[in-house]
């Protein structure tokens, strides 16, 4: 577009603003109006706000429903949650921020709900894919986050799940008073996958 038809638009989309543009109701004609005089901001989008919940560090502690949590329990017995506080772990033995849980052994049936950063999940996963050897079962709990690399490097191989990775898709979790007793009955904004590590009996 030459900068003279590049301008007549600009001045076209601008004069649509301020007169309401082809709006056909009130309120549609009163949100062009108003975008027009604030030279057409884009309105927060809901996808790059749940981005932003899984990227930052601000909120990246989520803690398991409890409910969800016992019926995961009920089937794998678990001995160790590798990532938790003193005051919401899961098990008799537990990790928290201190111990720095992807420097420690894991053993056993271990449950892991690790941090959801840009850092963290990546590195607690790789931390799981290299301790499944060692253990019965690991279970982690993370955000479904299908085309990341560390998805890629750590749960999915080409077409299918790695040899010794199972993976489910729970219903939306909804928090509950212990897990978060100020947001308590609140839907996660997210989607979560479970993703199971067993040993790799061919070894590879």
């Amino acid at each position: 577009m030459n900068p003279e038809t590049q301008a007549i638009t600009q001045a076209r989309y601008a004069e649509l603003g301020r007169t309401g543009g082809l709006s056909i109701s009130d309120a549609k004609r009163a949100a062009a109006r108003l975008n027009g005089r604030k030279g057409g901001r884009p309105r927060k989008d809901r996808r790059s706000r749940i981005t932003k919940l899984l990227t930052s560090s601000k909120d990246e502690n989520w803690g398991t429903p409890q409910s969800f949590y016992l019926e995961l329990n009920d089937e794998f017995e678990f001995e160790l949650d590798a990532a938790a506080s003193v005051t919401n772990a899961k098990c008799a033995r537990y990790y928290t921020k201190e111990d720095n849980s992807v420097m420690q052994p894991w053993s056993g049936r271990v449950w892991c709900n690790p941090p959801y950063s840009a850092t963290m999940t990546p590195a607690f996963m790789q931390k799981a894919a290299a301790e499944r050897n060692n253990c019965e079962v690991i279970v982690m709990l993370v955000p479904s986050r299908t085309s990341t690399q560390w998805w890629r490097d750590t749960v999915w191989d080409g077409e299918g799940a790695k040899r010794g990775v199972t993976v489910r898709f729970p219903p939306r979790l909804k928090n509950d008073t212990r897990n978060h007793p100020s947001k308590s009955e609140k839907r996660w904004p997210f989607p979560c996958a479970l993703v199971i590590f067993r040993p790799d009996v061919a070894g590879n």
